[in-house]
């Protein structure tokens, strides 16, 4: 699939042409070539929901938007939602997914690896700083084995290593 930026239509390629597959409706906060015209940046940013990344996979959908963006208030949200069933998790995207499994960082969604899996990147200082955090220390993640071995992966890091490379599968 693929995606033009700032859009909100997933296209599929068929037939030596491009497709609308999936739209995004927003309604009255969609950024349309009119609004674009008729308003300046500081009103759109104010005003109209601007997206950064849509992605499908499998039976999920990956929206990541801006709502608001004006000095002193900026709110900028991710929204995973299945086409299936009821499952849809909207979230502070400078937070991203709480991470309830080992209590590692939260998770914020940079691609797909297949139909359930989200793939992202945490820097080791980020993560070496997580550990030592009073809100690591304090959580208590369904798996807690998994929290021990977060500790000793980050642990075994140096600050200037490579970024860890994250997969977290979707339950169905």
């Amino acid at each position: 699939m693929f995606r033009y930026n700032l859009s909100d239509t997933i296209y599929s390629f068929e037939n030596i042409d491009f497709k609308p597959h999936t739209v995004i409706g927003v309604g009255k906060k969609q950024v349309t070539p009119k609004v674009r015209s008729e308003c300046d940046m500081l009103e759109i940013c104010a005003n109209y929901i601007q997206p950064m990344n849509l992605l499908e996979f499998g039976d999920f959908i990956y929206y990541a938007f801006i709502y608001k963006f004006v000095q002193g208030d900026v709110r900028i949200y991710g929204f995973i939602g299945s086409k299936k069933n009821n499952f849809l998790a909207l979230f502070n995207l400078g937070e991203g997914l709480t991470n309830d499994l080992d209590g590692g960082p939260g998770i914020l969604p940079l691609t797909t690896k297949d139909d359930n899996t989200i793939v992202t990147l945490i820097d080791a200082l980020t993560l070496k700083k997580h550990i030592a955090s009073a809100d690591f220390k304090n959580s208590t993640p369904k798996y807690p084995e998994k929290k021990k071995e977060l500790e000793r992966l980050a642990n075994s890091l140096k600050i200037t290593d490579n970024p860890v490379l994250v997969l977290v599968k979707l339950s169905k």
